[in-house]
């Protein structure tokens, strides 16, 4: 079975993108990606408070990636 990640999450303090995410989740769980589905995030901790970890895999990166210039 396939992995998914979903990206571009910003975190959860936008409630809609809780509820988009707990929504994806529903949906690919219902086609059989339960245990396989990963949400890069701004903002790890507040989704873990708000249990988004419970329905997917959470994992943080930085908001912003700096360029070092040549």
């Amino acid at each position: 079975m396939r992995n998914i990640i979903l990206c571009g999450h910003t975190g959860s303090v936008n409630r809609g993108c809780e509820a988009i995410v707990r929504s994806t989740a529903k949906i690919l769980k219902l086609a059989g990606y339960e245990k396989n589905t990963t949400v890069l995030t701004f903002n790890k901790n507040y989704d873990e408070f708000l249990n988004v970890n419970d329905v997917v895999d959470l994992v943080a990166y930085p908001k912003k990636i700096y360029l070092k210039e040549l």
